[in-house]
């Protein structure tokens, strides 16, 4: 299935709802003069009580471009939008020009003219997650909604530098290779929405961002989103992915170093009949068997180092060749500037160590190189 180049504009509206009133069919009428045979409607009932299906949703089976999906319990507003997204791509596997769908809340809290402008926003940037985000200052937008927000839009900017002004608006145009990436995710209520920003770069999905109208109804007491328990499972996919990235940088800096480590140790020990080979450098004398092994380890473990820390750790979505070059360039002048320091720091030790513990003595530097090599490839290197 090949679904990543699109051509044409077909688009489909998403309405995950569950245990939705009259505001629902009001909102699915007006949309119904909008729609045509390049745009549909596809409801996801998620397990909403049974009165609901003999009244909301058996009016909704009726509307013409409009489609009803069932689950038999309610499962999440994520689990919804997957049922959605995995209908969707399957329907659409062999049609060229699908292009995407644009979720909306089933609250009437998104306008119908804001729900079309994310439509031609997706039109327009096929191959970007469009974002209708709402202005938190107004008097009327409830206190646990502006809180939330600016504590997510805080994280987002300073930690993740990934500025997003809405993080839980669910006014979104999502194209199809973001669809297929968010079926990969674990979550299936609210925290859907935050990772989906999250993985945006792993699929090269630029954010675009609009205005759209803040809507509330009676302080949005119609909202299933529990301020403590749902905001506890989006902070912790938040940190999580925060401490998971961490956790894979120190994998792969830890396998780094220990090949590099038994590289530099086998043609040390290899070299054993150069022990006396010297050289001068200005002021510095340095021992050929060192050099050598400190060159040939710290170019076989860079090169493996960056692969992981690229594909593995930064999931790098970017296919551009210049950004490929690019990286690859600021991470060998970094690891110039780290073998240089592997090398004076380890000939240094040689002065006061004995051979036999200059393996460990090299462990030593290079947990301090460690450190240095963090902070410059997640602010430098792989910002």
């Amino acid at each position: 299935m090949d679904l990543l180049v699109n051509t044409g504009n077909k688009i489909v509206i998403v309405l995950p709802a569950y245990d939705p009133d009259e505001i629902m069919l009001n909102f699915v009428h007006e949309l119904q003069d909008q729609l045509s045979d390049q745009l549909s409607l596809l409801v996801v009932d998620d397990g909403s009580i049974p009165e609901k299906q003999d009244t909301v949703f058996a009016h909704l089976e009726a509307v013409k471009f409009c489609t009803v999906l069932h689950h038999d319990v309610n499962r999440g507003k994520g689990a919804a939008l997957k049922t959605a997204f995995s209908y969707l791509l399957e329907k659409y596997e062999n049609d060229p020009t699908f292009t995407g769908c644009v979720t909306a809340d089933c609250d009437g809290q998104h306008s119908v003219p804001d729900i079309m402008r994310a439509i031609e926003e997706l039109k327009q940037h096929p191959d970007n997650l469009i974002l209708g985000c709402r202005t938190f200052q107004q008097d009327n937008v409830p206190w646990k909604s502006r809180f939330g927000n600016e504590c997510t839009k805080f994280i987002f900017s300073k930690l993740l530098r990934q500025p997003v002004s809405d993080t839980q608006t669910g006014l979104r145009g999502l194209p199809v290779r973001l669809m297929e990436r968010c079926l990969q995710i674990k979550g299936n209520r609210f925290e859907l929405e935050t990772e989906m920003l999250l993985v945006t770069n792993q699929v090269n999905c630029p954010i675009r961002e609009y205005p759209i109208q803040t809507i509330y109804f009676d302080q949005n007491s119609g909202t299933h989103f529990h301020p403590v328990k749902d905001a506890l499972r989006i902070y912790g996919i938040i940190f999580g992915f925060l401490f998971g990235r961490f956790c894979k940088f120190i994998i792969t800096g830890l396998s780094s170093a220990l090949l590099d480590v038994g590289i530099w140790a086998v043609i040390f020990h290899l070299l054993h009949r150069y022990e006396d080979r010297v050289f001068t450098v200005g002021d510095y004398q340095f021992h050929l068997r060192i050099v050598l092994a400190c060159v040939v380890a710290r170019i076989c473990s860079s090169l493996y180092n960056f692969v992981l820390n690229r594909k593995f750790v930064f999931q790098d979505g970017r296919k551009q060749k210049n950004r490929v070059f690019s990286d690859i360039l600021k991470y060998y002048i970094l690891a110039i500037f780290l073998l240089l320091g592997s090398l004076l720091l380890t000939e240094l030790c040689s002065r006061w160590i004995p051979a036999q513990f200059m393996t460990a003595a090299k462990v030593v530097v290079d947990l301090f190189l460690f450190g240095i090599s963090y902070f410059a490839q997640r602010y430098i290197v792989f910002r």
